[in-house]
């Protein structure tokens, strides 16, 4: 119960006391929360931010106390996350504080801090706003409170006050002002507060260079609007700037703007995200569990991939064939801000059309990173937009779309992106953890950084193949030392000593002065998860990390390994079967090099190759058959991705134009919505391997299973009962493996971390959890963090805040 206005003297005398509170507590109208109730209760003190806490000082009796902590938890904003609440007697605080409550400014220095807000989608009361014709706010596209709007992309340093956003170059009219000023108002104190007075506007750029502007009144945005969506609806391009980035959109229901689309980004088959008015519509493109409806409407507003509705299919057809081709998935989303939200409620209401449908993905080419900047998208667009619906708030982080995978009840993220970045946890470890800064991996790069105990993982960066991903990394860094006012004691970083990560790491760890801890790639995948889990340190646990590639602790390339993780050291237990990759990094590009490289360690004959399997031509695979002889540019790999690829090369998937996949992962994500479709409509079908072979033990020899499913496809079974057959055979070998090993050593928890790029597949992740609970060992997987290389960089930090932890015990033995 709160503090009561009037207490007896009995209850004790007025006590000076400081609270700290810590978690997500900042950005979301914890402050203005917290003056309503100390003056509701008739308490003085003051509250401010300093660094990522919100600190309460009071004068209140110690009996009344527990009281107001209770309500402080309870009654706390919809979007504050309180983690923890340290209370500590401040008897200097009785000559301080003056009568009455206050808000007061944060002071300086700041603390340090891993807690930043993240952006979240409008309200419903800011919908409602926007709707309201009679509200000044009427469809105004930047409406926001404090319980929603942007947050941690318009921030230039802690604490969150308008000062250090993006939002100081909008002065506050006297209107906004008031509402800023009044303890009151559900605006008391929103940082990014405005209104079409004295707010961001929106500017429509055509291609042939004309400019239009909304006009700065109440629904004066309406015609720039309106326009772009006739233009969408006649099949053209429209560049839209957001919240953390532009996105290409065209009408997700048209193929030829599809096709369009796809053609000027250069992005033939990878799929597209699509945007719909509410979860009604979506559930009219794709299948929802309870878990995915979740999602779909949180304030994260995150892409979420759900299997296809077979209504979709049979209304959408062709334009399904085009938004994801080869797949029975796709990635559905709900209007992320205001500006998209008008977008929908003006196609419906002026326009006649309820069902309208947005493709939106990222805005950047191929490689690239996303773009923030007007006149970049102006420039770096130009041959892909018709047109640009562009804003004058500046995006100082980019931070693209969270991407949610629900295709099973337990969902995964994928990427880590707005509305999630940065993603914050607490870590199962000694309060005194020393802070590192990990640069996580060569692909899908992102980076993490810890303060004590509390570890934080960036927005998706991209892949560092492309030199301005190069740039975004080093942006990101940049910002998040001083954001976060964290001063890192070690640098850690990928075993890879290629790249741009790894050079860069060596820098840092050279200019700071610190150690620099290299964490092979398949340990910090296992220890990911177990940092997700809040997995003790030291603990001894088994993990299986499967992917694409990671160089291993011996040089070679891996991607099938069974660890037990003890600390921050590992053992080896076992791997898959290595499998040669000809042509070495254009095999994993290339199904058919991978199934060619497996043919022939068979021995099959290059004439029974050519006869079953679809090559780019006969030289190609006279060259091929050559590097697989001499060992030349023919590495092995233990990689459980280039075993999904030699299968879907058997079967002749990504076999058109070039012979390549056009995106990472094409095949393996082809051959599993083919496996899922024979599943649906056939159910399992029975095992031809049931039995693992005595001899199997250390490793993993699956040879002979692609051997039998090849001969079956020749002989005419098809294609989808052989992708279901792989799917549900892996499953029972890797178990049976499995188990192997945990009878050899009896002393390991019956828990298994399944980790890596691999698991992204819903059938394999689903299967083989359920087969290992089925024989009492139970699966972990990440519940924040994505389970594919977006997540290495916490289980980088995980390994090296270990290992200087150790290393420093050590050296304060006597």
């Amino acid at each position: 119960m709160a503090p009561q206005r009037c207490q007896p003297d009995h209850l004790g005398p007025l006590q000076g006391w400081r609270l700290r509170i810590s978690g997500q507590v900042q950005g979301v109208g914890f402050r203005p929360f917290v003056y309503r109730l100390m003056t509701a209760a008739g308490l003085s003190g003051r509250v401010f931010n300093d660094a990522g806490t919100v600190v309460l000082e009071t004068l209140i009796r110690e009996s009344q106390l527990a009281g107001l902590i209770r309500d402080l938890q309870r009654q706390a904003p919809a979007l504050a996350n309180i983690r923890d609440i340290v209370s500590q007697q401040a008897p200097e605080l009785l000559d301080i504080l003056a009568p009455g409550f206050v808000i007061a400014g944060s002071p300086h220095p700041l603390g340090a801090s891993i807690d930043v807000t993240v952006d979240t989608a409008p309200c419903v009361d800011c919908i409602a706003d926007i709707r309201d014709v009679s509200n000044r706010r009427y469809h105004y596209p930047f409406t926001n409170c404090t319980q929603c709007g942007p947050r941690y992309t318009l921030i230039r340093q802690l604490p969150y006050d308008r000062p250090n956003t993006s939002m100081a170059a909008f002065a506050q009219c006297p209107a906004c002002l008031a509402e800023y000023s009044n303890p009151a108002d559900r605006r008391f104190h929103a940082q990014p507060n405005a209104c079409p007075v004295c707010g961001p506007q929106l500017t429509l750029v055509e291609r042939d260079g004309t400019e239009r502007f909304a006009q700065p009144e109440a629904g004066g945005s309406d015609a720039l609007l309106i326009r772009v969506l006739k233009q969408l609806r006649e099949g053209k391009v429209v560049a839209i700037k957001g919240v953390g980035g532009f996105h290409l959109a065209c009408d997700a229901r048209q193929p030829l703007a599809i096709q369009r689309l796809r053609q000027r980004k250069q992005r033939p088959t990878k799929p597209l995200a699509v945007m719909v008015a509410d979860a009604d519509q979506a559930r009219c493109w794709g299948h929802f569990n309870a878990a995915a409806s979740a999602w779909l409407v949180s304030p994260q507003a995150p892409v979420v991939v759900v299997p296809q509705a077979h209504a979709a299919r049979i209304f959408h057809t062709d334009a399904l064939n085009q938004l994801a081709p080869g797949l029975d998935a796709l990635g559905l989303m709900l209007p992320q801000s205001p500006l998209h939200r008008l977008l929908f409620d003006l196609a419906a209401q002026q326009l006649d059309d309820p069902d309208l449908a947005l493709v939106m993905t990222s805005a950047n080419r191929s490689g690239e990173p996303l773009m923030i900047d007007n006149q970049v998208a102006l420039d770096g667009l130009a041959d892909i937009a018709d047109l640009w619906l562009l804003h004058n708030r500046e995006i100082l982080v980019r931070n693209d779309d969270a991407v949610i995978n629900a295709m099973t009840s337990q969902p995964l993220l994928q990427r880590c992106g707005r509305g999630l970045a940065p993603l914050s946890l607490h870590l199962a470890a000694p309060a005194s953890l020393p802070s590192v800064l990990a640069l996580g991996s060569y692909l899908k790069n992102s980076i993490a950084l810890n303060h004590q105990q509390l570890a934080c993982l960036s927005q998706h960066i991209g892949d560092l193949d492309h030199p301005d991903n190069c740039r975004a990394l080093d942006d990101s860094w940049q910002h998040w030392l001083p954001l976060l006012n964290v001063k890192p004691a070690a640098v850690a970083t990928d075993l890879h000593p290629q790249g741009y990560g790894a050079d860069l790491a060596q820098q840092l760890a050279a200019q700071w002065q610190v150690p620099l801890v290299q964490v092979p790639h398949h340990q910090a995948h296992i220890a990911a998860v177990l940092a997700d889990q809040g997995w003790p340190f030291n603990d001894a646990v088994a993990g299986l990390a499967l992917d694409g590639f990671g160089l291993g602790w011996d040089g070679h390339s891996r991607g099938g390994e069974l660890l037990v993780l003890e600390g921050p050291e590992f053992r080896h237990l076992g791997s898959l079967a290595s499998l040669p990759q000809p042509g070495a990094d254009s095999a994993s590009r290339e199904p058919w090099r991978m199934a060619a490289g497996l043919l022939l360690t068979l021995g099959y004959a290059p004439a029974q190759i050519r006869q079953h399997l679809q090559v780019p031509s006969d030289m190609a695979l006279t060259m091929l058959e050559r590097q697989w002889q001499r060992g030349l540019n023919c590495p092995q790999t233990t990689s459980g991705g280039r075993w999904f690829d030699a299968l879907a090369g058997i079967l002749g998937m990504c076999t058109d134009q070039h012979f390549r996949q056009t995106y990472e992962g094409e095949a393996a994500m082809r051959l599993e919505s083919l496996a899922r479709d024979y599943l649906r409509e056939h159910g399992e079908p029975a095992l031809l391997l049931p039995h693992l072979p005595e001899s199997q033990s250390a490793n993993l020899d699956l040879y002979p299973l692609l051997q039998l499913l090849a001969e079956r496809y020749w002989a005419g079974m098809p294609a989808g009962q052989v992708a279901a057959l792989f799917h549900v055979q892996l499953v029972s070998w890797l178990g049976q493996w499995l188990l192997r090993h945990f009878d050899l050593d009896p002393l390991l928890p019956p828990a298994l971390v399944l980790a890596g790029g691999c698991f992204q597949n819903s059938l394999l992740r689903q299967q083989l959890a359920d087969w290992l609970e089925q024989h009492g060992i139970r699966a972990l997987l990440p519940r924040r963090l994505p389970v594919n290389d977006g997540g290495l960089a916490i289980g980088q930090l995980w390994v090296a805040s270990q290992r200087l932890q150790e290393s420093g015990n050590q050296q304060s033995d006597p």
